[in-house]
């Protein structure tokens, strides 16, 4: 029943993140106040759009029953995963194809990266782990690549 469809996420809402402070009671400069304001925009659209990835592809298996929209394509800023179902497969089966490449794409982990200021150290302490990470699956790949041999 599912078979030839595609899993695309659909925008949500997600409620804007309200400031601790009334309007003009914080020491905090205009300038800074605007570049705060930009970061929790950025930060809100990137989270609505991760969002919309996972649920509308966790939904998107009912919205495969229904005629195809025939809109023009959108352009999305993050690279867009998309899932193709096999004939056959089980829910099951396709979500946790979508968790997989959700992951494997680094989606949550660059938004909850985001999600706070990271300062220049905590950032070369983090792109640090994230290089020995990467260097340490390509010298298990490597390794099981050798062990299969020609």
């Amino acid at each position: 029943a599912l078979a030839g469809t595609a899993v695309t996420a659909e925008p949500i809402a997600v409620p804007q993140r309200a400031s601790k402070h009334p309007r003009g009671t914080h020491a905090c400069s205009a300038k800074s106040t605007a570049r705060r304001q930009q970061r929790d925009t950025k930060n809100a659209t990137t989270m609505r759009r991760v969002a919309a990835l996972i649920v509308g592809a966790l939904a998107g298996t009912a919205s495969a029953f229904q005629p195809a929209r025939t809109s023009a394509p959108r352009a999305a800023p993050l690279q867009s995963i998309k899932i193709n179902t096999r004939s056959g497969e089980s829910v099951d089966s396709v979500i946790m194809r979508l968790r997989r490449e959700v992951n494997k794409s680094g989606h949550l982990r660059t938004l909850r990266h985001k999600r706070f200021h990271e300062d220049a150290r905590e950032k070369k302490k983090r792109k640090v782990a994230e290089a020995r990470r990467k260097m340490k699956f390509m010298r298990q790949r490597k390794r099981r690549s050798q062990q299969q041999g020609p």
